[in-house]
């Protein structure tokens, strides 16, 4: 319950009965768990489990009102231990839009930054909150690594929270006074409507490939969950990647008052394409990055620590996007120079030892090529790569999985995941469909992490893929503690000699 945030039913919804509009709402939840006395108590049709088995537990632990998906199972309005039980229309979608109503819609106030795309999403949106702050200006930060605008980082479910907490979030930024917001959204929060009536200043599209067919079901679905961002009422500006062949179908829904930019670090695939911001001259070496950067405000020499063309892009769309918020682009090409490591995104293991060892949340065919492809670019080594795909997803990407590692590495070595409810066995004999090199298979990770490390030679490099950041592994319903970076590190400390 929020003391300091009280609203009437009537607040929230169109409701016609006095007596029902005029109820005292201190808070709203999605959580049965959650709900304290004073709160409204969303019970949603969901995916995984629906709401409204939930009405009791709410109503007990001191819901005033409940809003109930309508449906043949709940058709009416009605009284449950003497609560209100208000029916609403395709409430699910309406989340959005209750939850703004309740937080005064925050996001028409403080300055919201969205990230879409398969790839890319957490590493622009750090990117983003890192050189705002060497700016000197608060940026909360929202996505795979969890929230938070001072530092640390809440850790969330999902990449796009429920829409009440995006609400609650910014407007509690908001209060605190920080400057910008922001965050990744994937296409589940556009599909399911999480952000449906936020207030974007700006949209950043970083790439499209294949994920996500497991729920979306086809790629024309996918890519038409992600075209939505564009299409949000009150969007000011928009950067696009126009290296991506999903650009052209982009900037062809975008409305006209709303600014574009058009980025690129390969601007001589299509000298007839508009660019507004591009690269040239790169040059890859084992400290990141260096490329003249062309734009609107001026010519820059720029500098990054980031490995990887697929990293220059992102540095490329965040300046750009910084550059069309008014921000100093002389001031932000200088300050990449103090841009941190970013958890699980070719994160290096530091050691003393004579390999390279990278950790990436790669997880997809198109962002495995391009983690790949940055090992090239800044080693002269062997490439080893340790991969494996999560159960109860997307199934057809598995054997691509395995032929990208093959053409792109030395040396591969197939391990599990996170099976979650499928069998590792089998997943990992789903990738082999895709390999006909010789290869390690080892279903447990840790000891295909170690045979790796210890059998690379002097020189050489070793991606460890799909996991990043995660501290667990997903087997069943349990999370089994496990993390790549710790494990290398023990790995390497063995190689190197030194007891643990």
């Amino acid at each position: 319950m929020d003391t300091n945030n009280t609203r009437r039913l009537a607040d929230l919804i169109n409701i016609n009965d006095q007596e029902l509009a005029a109820i005292a709402v201190s808070g709203i939840e999605l959580d049965s768990r959650e709900v304290t006395a004073g709160d409204v108590f969303l019970a949603c049709a969901g995916f995984a489990s629906d709401g409204r088995d939930y009405i009791d537990q709410a109503i007990a632990a001191g819901a005033v009102a409940v809003l109930a998906e309508q449906d043949e199972r709940w058709p009416n309005h009605s009284m449950r231990h003497g609560i209100p039980i208000v029916v609403v229309e395709k409430l699910s979608q309406k989340i959005s839009a209750i939850a703004g109503q309740f937080y005064k819609h925050p996001s028409q106030q403080l300055p919201v930054l969205a990230v879409t795309g398969t790839n890319g999403k957490t590493s622009c949106t750090q990117l983003l909150q890192q050189l705002l702050n060497a700016l000197d200006k608060s940026c909360g930060v929202i996505g795979t690594l969890g929230a938070g605008a001072d530092g640390e980082l809440a850790a969330g479910i999902n990449t796009t929270p429920s829409a009440v907490a995006i609400q609650k979030l910014l407007a509690n930024w908001l209060a605190d006074n920080i400057s910008t917001a922001a965050m990744e959204v994937s296409s589940h929060g556009l599909e399911q409507g999480r952000v449906q009536a936020l207030q974007f200043e700006l949209a950043l599209f970083t790439n499209l490939s294949r994920d996500h067919l497991d729920y979306h079901g086809s790629m024309q679905a996918y890519a038409e969950a992600k075209a939505r961002l564009f299409r949000q009422p009150g969007l000011k500006h928009a950067v696009i990647n126009i290296d991506d062949n999903f650009s052209s179908s982009l900037l062809s829904i975008i409305n006209d008052d709303v600014e574009v930019t058009r980025f690129s670090i390969d601007a001589a695939q299509d000298k007839n394409k508009r660019i507004d911001v591009w690269v040239e001259n790169i040059s890859y070496h084992p400290d990141g990055v260096s490329a003249e950067l062309h734009s609107p405000w001026g010519e820059f020499e720029l500098h990054s620590p980031l490995l990887g063309s697929f990293n220059l892009s992102n540095v490329v769309a965040v300046v750009s996007s910084l550059g069309v918020l008014g921000y100093p682009v002389a001031t932000v090409i200088e300050k990449l120079q103090v841009l941190g490591t970013i958890a699980g995104r070719m994160e290096k293991v530091t050691s003393a030892t004579d390999i390279n060892v990278v950790v990436d949340y790669a997880h997809t065919p198109d962002a495995l090529e391009k983690a790949l492809v940055a090992m090239r670019q800044h080693s002269e080594g062997d490439v080893w790569c340790v991969f494996g795909c999560g159960g109860d997803r997307d199934q057809g990407k598995r054997s691509l999985m395995g032929e990208t590692v093959q053409r792109y590495a030395d040396h591969v070595v197939v391990t599990s995941d996170n099976p979650r409810h499928e069998s590792a066995s089998d997943i990992i004999n789903q990738i082999l469909g895709g390999v006909n090199c010789p290869s390690l298979v080892e279903e447990d990770r840790a000891k295909a992490i170690d045979f790796t490390i210890a059998n690379a030679k002097a020189g050489d490099c070793v991606l460890l893929a799909g996991k990043g950041h995660e501290e667990y592994q997903q087997v069943g319903d349990l999370r089994v503690p496990f993390s790549d970076i710790k494990q290398a590190r023990l790995a390497l400390a063995k190689r190197a000699g030194v007891s643990q």
